[in-house]
């Protein structure tokens, strides 16, 4: 998504540092503690000081530990439980878990861990107003225990800030989907939203659970340049307004923004990436022949059906490098709730070679959170060969204190990982080279984009829409291959 600084900002305000809920009886409540008593009592800057070195001591390995104890469904990561977690972790997790966009489940898991309830010293004995103080009032405490209050209750205001965002959001994006899934329907054409909103419908009790900033719709490629009329005429802004960018680079999707102020990505292929999308056997009217029927917020939705839903979360999780716990969490969720025919997930992983791709995210989602996925599909969707070897040493890299941070989780290997060695290795080369690149073109220029710089060839959106609609494919740079044929060699320069 081309805006993911705004969207942090409005739906992940703890990870940006901004809070608009006041220090009010509701989260004096929630916290136990008198807020405006501490706030004008200990709680200096000499004191504020205390608490963050204080948590710098806490070791990554018990806050990863912990947040994955949060994000597993029996509440246990080894040693770890949420079950009298003291202060100086709960912290960090906190600010963690909205890194790794999962902070609306470790909130949930807080509360019925009874963490954020209270107001914990650092030796975890827990203050209880009610109980602890003659009428029910806040008790003195200590400086210590009154420093780490202050700091929990700042920590639950932005909570229940992210929180409300990503309410306020689905509800932005129900008023959306009133306006547009009718003229989807009146275009007469295929089509699914796919992640977003259909994903926390799907795969979690409520859709806070799962914050999101977008829609992503997919049409057939035929379809595209129809549906893009359709929602300009009916008051959508279209932002990637490059057409020669987009026809040069073979990119497939535009995005725009709704009536509403929601970013709608429109998609004719699931893989946006030019180089990348050759490497793969994903057929767009075929997923569409296979989409189902799901209700959001009243309204009838079409989405992938279940197998080709895990399969595209998996894939867009090892293009995004797999390391945020929101896709792991994601892919866990699918398994455990979805109705799936492990020999269908084999059989279409295998046919549409994403089969290394997903493989490894279902063993990331099994090995930290217990997904249900059987050995024998690990097995025969891991990647043969050499790079098998260097996958698994990924994710011996991916330990609860690498999660922390997100470092050495092998993000490149896995946006790399393709069905063969041979394509894996090319993708590989192709990866390093436009990191060697850098931000910057040649000569310090800014390379150009789809969306911040302005087409100058009008004919340009006209060229590219008659040739999708024409030959179900877009022109642009030469895609991966999965082996070099002479067949291959000497036909056309691009295939969907």
């Amino acid at each position: 998504m081309h805006h993911g600084g705004a969207s942090c900002q409005r739906w992940f305000p703890l990870a940006c540092g901004t809070s608009s809920f006041p220090p009010d009886v509701r989260v004096t409540r929630l916290v136990g503690v008198d807020l405006e008593g501490l706030a004008a009592g200990p709680a200096g800057g000499g004191e504020r000081t205390a608490v963050k070195q204080r948590r710098s001591r806490v070791p990554p390995v018990a806050v990863g530990g912990t947040l994955l104890a949060a994000l597993r469904h029996d509440g246990r990561y080894g040693l770890w439980t949420l079950r009298g977690a003291a202060p100086e972790v709960v912290v960090p997790l906190v600010e963690v878990a909205a890194a790794h966009q999962v902070l609306p489940i470790v909130r949930d898991a807080l509360i019925a861990a009874q963490v954020l309830g209270t107001a914990r010293g650092r030796t975890g004995a827990g203050v209880q107003p009610e109980r602890d103080a003659p009428g029910g009032s806040v008790p003195a405490l200590e400086p210590a225990q009154a420093e780490i209050a202050v700091e929990l209750a700042r920590v639950t205001r932005q909570v229940e800030s992210a929180v409300v965002g990503a309410v306020a959001q689905h509800l932005r994006v129900c008023a959306e989907l009133a306006q547009i899934v009718p003229l989807l329907d009146d275009l007469n054409v295929a089509w699914a939203i796919v992640k977003g909103p259909a994903l926390a419908a799907l795969a979690y009790p409520r859709p806070e659970l799962r914050p999101y900033g977008d829609i992503d719709v997919l049409v057939g490629p035929q379809d595209f340049g129809a549906v893009v009329a359709a929602l300009e005429d009916a008051g959508a802004v279209l932002l990637d307004r490059n057409w020669s960018y987009l026809e040069a680079n073979g990119r497939c999707e535009v995005s725009m923004r709704l009536r509403h102020g929601t970013y709608l990505d429109l998609h004719w292929h699931l893989v946006n990436n030019a180089h990348a999308r050759g490497a793969f056997r994903l057929d767009t009217d075929a997923l569409l022949e296979r989409r189902r029927v799901l209700d959001i917020g009243g309204r009838a939705i079409s989405t992938l059906d279940a197998t080709d839903t895990l399969l595209h979360v998996a894939l867009h999780a090892t293009f995004s490098g797999g390391h945020r716990l929101s896709w792991v969490k994601d892919v866990e969720r699918l398994v455990a709730v979805s109705d799936l025919d492990w020999d269908v997930v084999v059989r279409r992983s295998l046919a549409s070679r994403t089969g290394p791709a997903v493989g490894v995210l279902l063993q990331r989602a099994r090995r930290l959170l217990d997904a249900p996925v059987p050995t024998e599909v690990l097995a025969a969707l891991a990647h043969p060969r050499a790079e098998a070897l260097g996958l698994r040493a990924v994710e011996r890299l991916a330990t609860p204190s690498s999660l922390v941070g997100t470092h050495h989780t092998g993000q490149l290997l896995l946006l790399t990982a393709r069905a063969d060695t041979r394509s894996s290795a090319r993708a590989l080369l192709t990866e390093l080279r436009r990191k060697a690149h850098g931000r910057f073109g040649t000569a310090g220029q800014k390379p150009e984009s789809a969306s911040t710089d302005p087409d100058r060839d009008p004919a340009a959106r006209r060229r590219y829409l008659d040739h999708l609609a024409d030959h179900g494919e877009a022109k642009g740079a030469k895609p991966e291959r999965p082996r070099r044929t002479a067949a291959s060699a000497t036909g056309p320069r691009w295939r969907s």
